[in-house]
């Protein structure tokens, strides 16, 4: 590594090892007596040469020694009235370059301060000295900075998170790159250079968060454009990584004279992966073939970990678990299990489910309520048996299509007058306190589909981007395939009804979808069948796949898998297909009669070379604030530029919390008397959400493109690699309403072999209403009691934001209620249950003596609203005070 010596200033000669290149930085006192150093350097001249004598005293020039110099002669130049000249001469595999500064006035001059300046392409081993160690005073040597990794292990695992540390650029105290002079009576003193970091890799892998942006700091854990933390990628076989570290001494000599270059050699190796697959199977799942696309669904995420995880660890498992409960109540105690929770696909090796009997009897038929907590209780039990093979990675996605409604474990906030336990207190069970322990890998995603989900609780059950809303059941497959793509190492490709991206559609019917793989070493398809064909004739029995050679569609001889609702078309080795880079066509078929096909029909999925990864800047958001979106590209350890980055929203039409507002108590006995049978029956806001869709016979909630003019702050639909890195991005500045944002990314691009790739990248946001202490209503009425010594005074609060969005009823868990002084809640002195309102209003009244003055806090979701006066008299709200957060 490089390394001067000796470590002190003001010596008279130094060697500086190992570096391409050094500074030098001496103060010289002339006394009517020239000044010199000798530069040495290997002979013959490493390439790239140069040295430069360069006068920081005002006012200052440089001279450009190595040119000046010639071997046996001297020539001269000067710089600012100073005489320079130089010489060179070379024996002994050594070359001198000596250099002669004189003042020609010699009127003697104290303290002129000058830089040398030497670099080569190469590192090399120098040599500088100087005539006087007095008169020609080093204040300060620095040379190239040391770039070495600091502990990086020879082994890595798949989707760990990293942390790597750069040794320290001044290298050791005893063979330092820095030399400098720190006492003032010796000399000028010089800052010591604040060196930059930038780790990056090398290798055919694309790793999140590389290279990492320059900064100062010796450690960095890989995150993505927004530092949040993103683990290491995937892999199916050991692959090895050169990991890279680029150190610059910025300002010595010049923006990057001063630079270092590291490496540091590992392998990423593939870890046991054991996968459960959490199905909601209540009642309200046998409708609009719900129950029929989750079985598909789970059925081709099964398909594709079987092909991508193929041989890749003994260890690996996967299962499916169902839950329902026939007691529609919560409850303390009672069966959470078998046969109404059970693993109908119980944990197996990847390559033996796959093959395993997925038909419509394995899953048994929807019926029951929602047991939300003791379906994923059970499923974490079966994975927890199962045991904890070495460095395992644990991955759970639960499904539902309602708020949960009964079973002795209630995820949800709020308690039940059946006393079930919470969550929190669940996940400390022995039989699965483990699995969901601080040290377990464990990475839960929720998927809810309809308008029912409490998606509150599903988003916060899960980590950032592991939550996911499928409002209509065409959506729910698709949804899944998401899920598949984030929990392994894939990407989900980008279809489209034309070969060439960008060309006119045909006219209807579509019977064809394209896509394209790109240095693909596997890839799977999976394309659905036609639910309820209203002919025989619709029926599809079969499915083909066929490879643009540049001329003509070929059809390939990979045989389909022909599952229950979907055919599956499996490339373990797509290398052998043009290098694993195409255009592909797929097509159904009754017979040999082509049938229409939508795109929505098609799933394909490779893995990775050439990488998309969508990173938001938060996990939620309230309403009011802004989204910033961030896609980067990778192509192995490049940035890829030049891409097509376009986003399509699919956001709340209307805020939930307004429209439950707006029911009456007619809507809400109609919605009961529908679902008074008690059959997985929607509780709590559930049941308001239900009331909502039975008032205006809605399918689901109203749902729009929120801007079709441009969605972004500069009027676009595109995301912008502003800074050439192959990042991505652009800001979302209207969430103005409360509910599910589900973004979607389509991402078209040409990498620097000139292969074009397409993928297209899903996530679902959830926001909140950001409730408003200024914009909130509060109505203070004084009501007549019995006791003329006392006072009630009914305090109605309408939470809203600065939209006029009601918070809506529901929250009454979260609305915090504190008296100031003297006085009782009227429902805490006669033991009674607290109001709650159903117009999004929330009350409390309040007993107080008359002459006393008593206040009331209201908190809101976090958010405290203005003191409130109850006394006669005062006013009813002080909005001077400003809002603050709990």
């Amino acid at each position: 590594m490089p390394a001067i010596s000796p470590n002190t200033p003001a010596a008279s000669s130094y060697t500086v090892s190992n570096s391409r290149a050094f500074v030098a930085n001496s103060q010289l006192d002339f006394n009517n007596v020239p000044r010199s150093f000798t530069v040495s350097y290997p002979y013959p001249a490493p390439a790239g040469l140069t040295v430069t004598l360069v006068r920081i005293t005002a006012p200052g020039g440089s001279v450009d020694l190595d040119a000046l110099a010639t071997a046996g002669t001297v020539d001269s130049a000067s710089i600012a009235g100073r005489d320079v000249s130089a010489t060179r001469s070379s024996g002994g595999g050594v070359t001198q370059l000596t250099c002669n500064i004189q003042d020609p006035s010699e009127a003697g001059v104290l303290d002129e301060h000058y830089e040398v300046r030497v670099s080569a392409t190469a590192a090399v081993t120098w040599g500088y000295a100087v005539d006087n160690a007095f008169n020609s005073n080093v204040i300060r040597l620095v040379c190239d900075p040391v770039a070495a990794y600091n502990g990086l292990p020879a082994t890595l695992l798949e989707k760990q998170l990293l942390t790597v540390t750069a040794q320290g650029a001044a290298g050791p105290a005893l063979t330092p790159t820095v030399v400098r002079n720190t006492n003032p009576a010796n000399g000028l003193v010089l800052p010591a250079p604040v060196p930059t970091y930038q780790f990056g890799h090398q290798g055919t892998i694309a790793i999140q968060g590389l290279p990492s942006p320059v900064g100062t700091s010796q450690t960095y854990q890989l995150t993505d454009a927004f530092l949040n933390p993103v683990p290491l990628p995937g892999v199916y076989a050991p692959t090895p990584v050169t990991f890279t570290v680029d150190v610059v001494y910025p300002g010595v000599g010049g923006p990057a004279f001063l630079t270092g270059h590291g490496t540091g050699a590992a392998s990423i190796t593939p870890r046991p992966q054991r996968v459960q697959l959490i199905l909601d199977r209540s009642g309200s799942m046998g409708a609009e073939h719900r129950w029929d696309n989750a079985k598909t669904a789970a059925r081709i995420f099964v398909n594709f970990f079987g092909e991508f995880r193929d041989g890749v660890n003994a260890d690996d498992r996967i299962g499916i678990t169902v839950f329902e409960d026939n007691d529609c109540s919560f409850r303390s105690s009672g069966p959470a299990g078998p046969p109404f929770i059970t693993d109908v696909v119980p944990l197996g090796t990847p390559a033996a489910v796959a093959a395993a009997d997925l038909s419509g009897p394995v899953f048994g038929n929807p019926g029951g309520c929602t047991p939300i907590g003791d379906g994923l209780f059970f499923g974490l039990q079966k994975l927890e048996a199962a045991g904890f093979p070495p460095n395992v990675r644990y991955t759970v996605v639960l499904l539902t299509d309602g708020d949960e409604n009964a079973g002795t474990i209630k995820i949800g906030p709020g308690a039940d007058p059946g006393n079930p336990k919470t969550w929190a207190a669940a996940k400390l069970d022995p039989a699965i306190d483990q699995i969901t322990g601080p040290t377990t890998d464990l990475n839960l995603f929720t998927i809810g589909l309809g308008s029912a989900p409490n998606f509150t609780v599903l988003n916060n059950l899960a980590a950032a981007g592991h939550f996911a809303a499928a409002f209509t059941v065409g959506t729910l497959i698709d949804q899944f395939a998401t899920m598949f793509s984030l929990s392994q190492e894939a990407n989900k490709l980008l279809t489209r009804f034309t070969r060439v991206v960008g060309d006119p559609v045909p006219p209807a019917p579509l019977t064809e979808v394209f896509f394209d793989t790109s240095n693909a070493q596997k890839f799977g398809v999976a394309i659905l069948k036609t639910l309820d064909p209203p002919t025989p004739a619709d029926v599809i029995d079969t499915v083909e796949i066929a490879r643009w050679d540049g001329t003509t569609f070929v059809v390939e001889k990979i045989v389909p898998a022909d599952f229950e609702g979907h055919f599956y078309l499996g490339v373990p080795d797509a290398s052998a297909f043009n290098g694993g880079t195409a255009t592909w066509r797929v097509r159904r078929f009754h017979g040999a009669a082509v049938k229409p096909i939508a795109l929505e029909d098609v799933f394909a999925f490779e893995d990775l070379h050439v990488k998309s990864a969508l990173a938001l800047d938060r996990k939620d958001y309230l309403t009011g604030d802004e989204m910033q979106l961030a896609v980067e590209i990778r192509k192995d350890f490049a940035p890829v530029r030049g891409a097509t980055v376009r986003a399509v929203l699919d956001a709340p039409a209307e805020g939930i919390g307004s429209l439950l507002a707006g029911l009456n108590p007619d809507d809400v006995a109609r919605q009961q008397r529908r679902k008074g049978d008690g059959k997985d029956r929607p509780r709590g806001r559930g049941a308001l959400i239900d009331a909502i869709l039975e008032k205006y016979d809605w399918d689901g909630l109203p749902r729009c493109n929120p801007d079709p003019g441009g969605l972004f702050v500069d009027g676009t639909d595109l995301l912008h690699d502003v800074d050439g890195d192959g990042i991505y991005t652009n800001t979302f500045a209207k969430v103005h309403v409360e509910g599910v944002y589900n973004w979607t990314l389509f991402v078209n691009g040409v990498d620097d072999d000139g292969n074009p790739f397409s993928h297209r990248l899903d996530r679902s946001t959830l926001a909140a209403i950001s409730v408003s202490g200024k914009a909130t209503t509060i109505r203070r009425e004084t009501l007549k009691v019995a006791q003329p010594s006392l006072t009630a005074v009914k305090v109605t609060i309408a939470p809203q934001d600065d939209f006029k969005e009601l918070l809506g009823p529901g929250f009454d868990d979260t609305v915090i209620w504190a008296i100031s002084g003297e006085g009782v809640f009227a429902h805490v002195r006669d033991q009674q249950p607290p109001p709650v309102n159903a117009d999004g209003t929330y009350t409390r009244t309040v007993i107080f003596k008359r002459g006393t003055k008593p206040t009331l806090r209201v908190s809101v979701n976090g958010v405290i609203l203005p003191k409130i006066y109850l006394a006669p008299g005062l006013p009813a709200g002080d909005r001077r005070e400003p809002r603050t957060s709990a």
